[in-house]
């Protein structure tokens, strides 16, 4: 799994989501970055909505604008 960001948050490799770590770290941490979430609880609410759901990059962007009503 891939702990965002000291959150204890695991983001489990799937096919929407690249299969290192590394790279689905980047991926969440750069779509909260262009959001500008910085909440560590609502990043943890976000993670908990798309973990194991197989997003691609704009999804997670899609379902985190949700969560901040964009």
């Amino acid at each position: 799994g891939l702990t965002v960001a000291g959150s204890g948050l695991v983001f489990m490799a799937s096919d929407g989501t690249p299969r290192n770590n590394r790279a689905q770290n980047k991926q969440f941490n750069d779509a909260m970055r262009e959001l500008k979430i910085n909440d560590k609880s609502l990043i943890r609410r976000i993670h908990e909505a798309i973990s194991g759901q197989n997003l691609t990059y704009r999804e997670i962007i899609e379902v985190a604008k949700m969560f901040i009503g964009n």
